[in-house]
């Protein structure tokens, strides 16, 4: 789980799915954790696939094992403040 909230917004949301702004005091939302040892040589590929309508942030995710730090795409215009 993150805390966050979902918003119409960015290009997944006419797709069915909504944007993400984090936020620690927002809602629990379930997400899924990936993991993979050769992500660091697509992170470019999926920084263009994702647009500049999103921002890559690292998260706390809650897991049944613990909490751990995760990478996420959020909605950018609500991270520029």
């Amino acid at each position: 789980m993150i805390r966050g909230r979902l918003i119409e917004a960015g290009w997944g949301a006419g797709l069915g799915y909504p944007g993400l702004v984090a936020d620690p005091n927002g809602d629990s939302i379930e997400v899924h954790v990936l993991v993979s040892i050769d992500l660091i040589n697509h992170w470019d590929r999926l920084d263009a696939f994702e647009g500049a309508g999103y921002q890559r942030v690292s998260i706390d995710v809650e897991t049944p094992e613990g909490q751990v730090l995760a990478s996420i795409y959020v909605i950018a215009t609500e991270t520029e403040e």
